[in-house]
């Protein structure tokens, strides 16, 4: 072994090894005309380790692993031509018995029933040099990606074009569909699911591979170039707990727990310095090799010591090598930091039961819209309960029609709130049946009037939001101001501020007209609404206590946004 060998292995088993991949696994040379093909594993408590791929016919010609005193087996294949694209696994002997394993550092997995390695080298060629510059220039001046602007697109790659039989949309085909109605409908951000170790999906392959199903690697390279090109970010998920999911993959690598816990079987063991080589590694590397905008990191569990201590691992890392990458997680770590959210579902539960509610008994379950989750990603698409969800419109109280005035306006205010928003797919059409794992989205509900104008109004709604810095420069307590709320009349108004302007907001959950004062010393103009027809303004101007306000009716399930108005450019006060 070489010194820079030595070095890789001693980093591996502090837990400090943070591009494990690029030693560990199947790594390739051109020399001349011949192509060598290292393949590394590590398997401490492996009696024996071969090498079968369908380039030399698998079992028929099986080629031997040596083992070094880490614990890790080495072999090397020298070729005159290239191996790219031939499948492998490992043949690990322990315990007298010898099994077939994916590489769990393998770039590229058939993933599904096989879990067959695939040798990778990517060859695409990036274009977002600028959209990269650009980002790192925002996140330094605006000292915290936090400060910028993220209402995330959530999409299941089959389920949003749909798919016949084994035929899934491949990550290019996608790029022709899903870029140009991000861009159309204003989000700033693709959350793309199951799109690396595939969230558990029996697609999967490793903490490093990406879906086969949906393409290679430099497809969804190819998907991200586009969605960077077009000014759009992506996030990806990413989930410490599946790889040991299936017999071919990790679990019980060598013949006892090397990745996972022995106490619980199917977990990763985040205690481990070599698990924590490995998890580290495949997430630097999915930011890394696939220029991700965001993280979401699954899997994890608060009341886990070492589950904790990993996340905290993981937020160092943020701070020093990808300041301007936003980490999304179930819980904060307990160093903070200006690039972590949480990822909040409780919200949209307790949203959905208060507009599930009659409203003439909504004022005990006022707080569900009036508590915020400051410092954290929330959305509004589905309720759960009783161990099923379904879609928040679907559950909403009251006629159709009254079912699509409440949900443009908590739409709204949820717009509105100092967090970062996230939508599902269908959520923009106002979906009444809930998505369904292997079932194309219903586009055909465009069709009809109700669910065309509410993607028309997501759409305003989404850009209104990008072009307001006042609904995202400050989301934490300095940027919103709750000015009033009546549980009995179903009502609020909020103040949200950016560093040089504010906008306020006046809401009404009530089935009947209510009044709302917004305190003013000038005009203010309504510049956006929920209401399908904008009515015209009704508002009074009043003075208390050498306070002046504005008074302003609100029309059964509606809300405002008003501004302040301008004169020759000047902010009247």
């Amino acid at each position: 072994m070489t010194d820079k060998l030595s070095i890789n292995e001693e980093l591996f088993h502090k837990g400090e090894l943070y591009s494990a991949e690029s030693y560990l696994g199947c790594s390739f040379v051109k020399k001349r005309d011949e192509y060598i093909y290292t393949f590394r594993t590590y398997a401490p408590n492996a009696e024996a380790v071969h090498l079968a791929s369908d380039y030399n016919g698998w079992a028929d010609s099986l080629i031997p692993l040596s083992k070094n005193e880490s614990g890790i087996w080495e072999c090397k294949v020298i070729s005159s031509f290239t191996l790219e694209g031939y499948a492998y696994k490992y043949v690990i002997r322990a315990k007298g018995t010898s099994v077939y394993k994916g590489d769990p550092y393998a770039k590229y997995s058939k993933g599904g029933s096989d879990g067959a390695s695939v040798i990778w080298t990517s060859s695409f060629a990036w274009t977002d040099g600028e959209w990269l510059s650009a980002r790192a220039n925002q996140a330094k001046n605006a000292k915290s990606t936090l400060s910028l602007p993220l209402n995330a697109y959530a999409v299941y790659p089959s389920d949003f074009t749909g798919f016949e039989g084994e035929k899934h949309p491949s990550y290019r085909e996608l790029a022709s569909s899903l870029v140009p109605y991000i861009r159309y409908m204003g989000y700033t951000h693709l959350r793309l699911l199951c799109a690396l170790n595939t969230d558990g999906d029996p697609d999967g392959g490793g903490m490093f591979s990406t879906a086969y199903r949906h393409g290679t690697p430099d497809d969804l390279k190819y998907l991200v170039n586009e969605l960077h090109k077009f000014g759009i970010g992506i996030i990806l998920d990413w989930n410490a707990t599946h790889l040991t999911d299936t017999e071919w993959s990790a679990r019980c690598f060598d013949g006892a727990y090397l990745y996972e816990s022995p106490s619980v079987p199917g977990r990763i063991d985040t205690s481990q310095p070599e698990s924590i080589s490995f998890v580290l590694s495949s997430l630097s590397y999915a930011l890394r090799e696939y220029h991700s905008d965001g993280i979401c990191i699954k899997g994890l569990d608060r009341a886990n010591e070492a589950d904790r201590a990993l996340l905290d691992r993981i937020s160092a890392l943020a701070k020093k090598e990808f300041r301007d990458v936003i980490f999304i997680s179930d819980f904060q770590p307990e160093s903070g930091g200006a690039q972590n959210l949480i990822r909040s579902s409780s919200y949209s539960d307790n949203v959905a039961d208060y507009l599930a509610t009659d409203p003439l008994y909504r004022a005990s379950k006022h707080a569900a819209i009036t508590d915020i989750p400051l410092g954290s990603i929330s959305h509004l698409d589905r309720r759960s309960a009783a161990g099923r969800s379904e879609s928040i419109v679907s559950s909403i109280h009251g006629s159709y029609d009254d079912k699509f005035r409440q949900l443009r306006t908590v739409m709204l205010y949820h717009m509105c709130l100092p967090v970062k928003k996230e939508a599902f797919m269908g959520h923009e059409f106002a979906r009444f049946s809930d998505w369904e794992k292997g079932r194309a989205l219903e586009w055909f509900m465009l069709g009809y009037p109700a669910h065309k104008k509410m993607r028309q109004y997501v759409c305003a709604l989404n850009r209104f939001y990008v072009k307001s810095p006042e609904l995202w420069q400050l989301d934490g307590e300095e940027g919103f101001v709750l000015i009033s709320s009546s549980e009995k009349c179903c009502t609020a108004v909020i103040k949200r501020k950016s560093h040089d302007s504010h906008l306020f907001v006046a809401i009404n959950m009530s089935g009947i007209s209510q009044c709302v004062t917004i305190p003013s010393d000038g005009k203010l103009q309504c510049v956006f609404s929920s209401e399908e027809n904008m009515t015209s303004e009704r508002t009074t101007e009043i003075s208390e206590n050498g306070q002046s306000y504005i008074k302003v009716s609100l029309l059964p399930y509606s809300a405002r946004i008003y501004k302040p108005l301008q004169v020759n450019n000047k902010i009247i006060l």
